[in-house]
């Protein structure tokens, strides 16, 4: 007989089986739902908001916007020859420049797409996770901003911690 259990089936299990005994150790029932998900379910989204809330990736700048070129005159029958041709140079100039602006556009729309779309999974996982009035608070901040905030409002120690620390600072030094 072989067995064909995988690392991942073998932690899950493991720890259902140790969720089911703390829960009836206290006399409570277990959760019906499993303990342990996919962790693949999860990666893609986690991978994509991961660097937007950590602030690694900013939204592209407006300024970096690209910038069309300017349109050369129009080649018209009452120009001589000699505008002509020159018209005719400034319009293969233009369109190399137009492909290059195009190329550019592209790649600032997709970054700009790329950033809205992890922002919103972001912010909708903040929607999600806070509390409603916590939440008109931050809906209007991006994800990073958010992130900031909500560490510099609600990361602080706690009375106990400090006390512990206090305590240890005492027995350690006036002991």
């Amino acid at each position: 007989m072989q067995l064909t259990t995988s690392a991942a089936e073998v932690v899950s299990s493991a720890i259902k089986m140790a969720g089911h005994f703390f829960f009836s150790a206290f006399g409570q029932t277990p959760p019906l739902l499993p303990l342990v998900q996919d962790p693949r379910s999860a990666t893609p989204l986690i991978s994509k908001v991961y660097d937007i809330v950590k602030g690694d990736t900013t939204k592209p700048d407006e300024t970096k916007h690209p910038k069309m070129p300017s349109t050369p005159p129009l080649i018209t029958g009452e120009m001589s020859n000699a505008d002509t041709e020159k018209a005719a140079h400034y319009w293969t100039q233009f369109n190399v420049q137009m492909n290059y602006y195009n190329m550019q556009l592209a790649d600032f729309n997709c970054k700009l797409s790329a950033w809205t779309d992890g922002n919103s999974q972001a912010m909708g996982i903040f929607n999600r996770a806070l509390d409603i009035g916590i939440w008109d608070q931050v809906k209007d901040m991006t994800a990073a901003a958010t992130w900031t905030w909500l560490g510099d409002h609600y990361a602080k120690s706690s009375i106990t911690e400090l006390l512990e620390h206090f305590r240890y600072i005492k027995d350690y030094w006036f002991a």
